[in-house]
């Protein structure tokens, strides 16, 4: 292969639009749902976020990917994102997607598509990143119809390959509290902030609610995720969840976390036009007033008239309204839909943790 050839990329969408410009990354093409994010910075977080799984990830702000890649901020060990947008690259980022077998697109401007997104809604779609002479083998219209061919992030079981699959224990020099983390594709800053405050236990995503009562948790932690939280795969966890909750184990949810809590406890969940994805979200505080900036990222909000009466709003998106966190009445149960954790993203919220563990030694109330 000649070192002069052309590194061309593609950006197809299901609509048939096609967006041109420069290859980065692995030679190929990957398949997903096409998702914008907003931050300006933590283009290697949102990359490896177990979140991102299943999708094409488009990072909106202009210098976004142009500062390399440093190990320290991977939030878990590999890519998960299917294929990478962006308008700026350094050759470490480059080196780091071809590593990961990650194809990628650098385009003169992002802006079209984001308005494309923001107008229609979340669109599945393909990146291409060839060399000039093997490019034209491929046609718009093969490329089209593989697109709507391919399964959604929400019709697949993405939870199952992004969670561990078996018990890890993270031994701390406090005896107590024993925190479980229900695995559904944790990111690493959630683990490393709540290691400090305890013995943390990190359990697969389909462990039954008896297990988790076997390891005499004071806290269980629901974690972030990939896909639906109504796929069928999970309905035995938010079983679980229900059942755990009603016995009175103080349980707290983060974003995918968050919307199973939601389910298990009488609500339900829909999928936003274009979700939230970034790090420059105001959240109000219901009971204080007090607004937060936090980092987002999901596709599926909790539908606040589904909420019986004895499940509250605690937290509220300024943008939109959405429901971004709950507590049950009677119940030590509390979720928020935001990422508390940050990384990448402000950390106004990282309090929270300490905060829970205490409400959950201290029997759940209030």
């Amino acid at each position: 292969m000649s070192s002069c050839e052309e590194f061309k990329g593609v950006l197809v969408l299901e609509d048939g639009s096609i967006f041109e410009g420069k290859g980065l990354g692995a030679e190929g093409e990957a398949f997903g749902e096409v998702v914008f994010n907003t931050s300006m910075t933590g283009y290697q977080e949102a990359l490896t976020d177990p979140s991102y799984h299943g999708q094409i990830l488009l990072m909106t702000y202009p210098l976004q990917g142009n500062y390399g890649v440093n190990p320290e901020f991977t939030q878990s060990e590999r890519i998960w994102a299917k294929g990478f947008i962006a308008m700026r690259s350094s050759e470490s980022l480059s080196r780091y997607l071809k590593e990961n077998g990650v194809p990628g697109v650098q385009l003169p401007q992002t802006r079209e598509v984001t308005l494309k997104i923001r107008e229609r809604g979340t669109m599945m779609g393909a990146v291409l990143a060839f060399r000039t002479k093997r490019f034209f083998r491929f046609s718009p219209e093969d490329i089209l119809e593989q697109i709507l061919r391919t399964p959604t992030p929400g019709e697949l079981n993405l939870v199952k390959e992004t969670s561990t699959v078996r018990e890890v224990i993270y031994p701390s020099r406090k005896s107590s509290p024993r925190i479980v983390l229900w695995d559904f594709g944790v990111k690493r800053s959630i683990l490393e902030l709540l290691r400090p405050l305890g013995e943390v236990i990190r359990v697969p995503w389909d462990t039954p609610p008896e297990r988790i009562v076997e390891l005499n948790p004071n806290l269980i932690v629901l974690s972030n995720g990939p896909g639906d939280p109504q796929h069928p795969a999970l309905e035995p966890a938010v079983k679980g969840i229900r059942w755990l909750g009603e016995e009175g184990y103080p349980l707290f949810g983060i974003c995918l976390g968050h919307q199973l809590l939601s389910l298990a406890f009488g609500g339900n969940t829909y999928k936003l036009r274009f979700g939230h994805r970034g790090s420059n979200h105001p959240v109000e505080e219901t009971a204080t007033g007090r607004v937060f900036i936090t980092s987002q990222n999901h596709g599926y909000a909790t539908y606040e008239p589904s909420l019986p009466e004895d499940v509250h709003v605690t937290h509220r998106n300024l943008n939109d309204s959405t429901v971004e966190g709950i507590a049950a009445e009677g119940l030590k149960v509390r979720g928020l839909q935001f990422h508390p954790e940050g990384g990448p993203g402000p950390h106004d919220t990282r309090d929270i943790f300490p905060r829970i563990v205490r409400w959950a030694l201290e029997g759940g109330g209030g």
